[in-house]
């Protein structure tokens, strides 16, 4: 194995790009992958909720977590989702996506807000290795 084979794009990861999200046909986000800020600002969060839990979290704390750093250190834009009433009318904002994700019933968002950012991990390791030359043979 090559050393630059476990290249990641870093750039990628802090400016982010926008991806296509599997399993929500049309659904663009544009979102950071795991960056420095969001990884020391979620092992903050954890620790102060848990430290006034008596070391717990509950489902309900994560998601607001959850819901918090995605607001904050992660989601840049969103393209391909409507209000409708039509299929493709009211384009949705990001401030708009942001506003939902601690609520319960759009956990399927938070969820695909999530696939994105982990798709933008993945596509910072390809674009490193393609830039090297080493992607493996299709």
């Amino acid at each position: 194995m090559l050393l630059s084979e476990l290249k990641t794009n870093s750039a990628t990861i802090q400016d982010g790009i926008f991806v296509k999200v599997p399993g929500f046909p049309g659904l663009e986000i544009k979102t950071r992958g795991y960056t420095d800020e969001y990884i020391d600002a979620r092992n903050r969060m954890n620790r102060e909720i848990a430290d006034q839990n008596g070391g717990t979290v509950s489902n309900a704390q994560a998601r607001k977590v959850n819901a918090e750093l995605l607001k904050e250190y992660l989601l840049l834009d969103v393209k391909g989702l409507f209000n409708g009433p039509g299929p493709e009318e009211n384009p949705v904002t990001v401030d708009q996506l942001k506003e939902l994700l601690d609520k319960p019933e759009y956990s399927r968002l938070a969820r695909a807000c999530w696939s994105a950012v982990g798709a933008v991990q993945v596509a910072a390791e390809k674009q490193a290795q393609d830039a090297e030359g080493n992607s493996p043979a299709q």
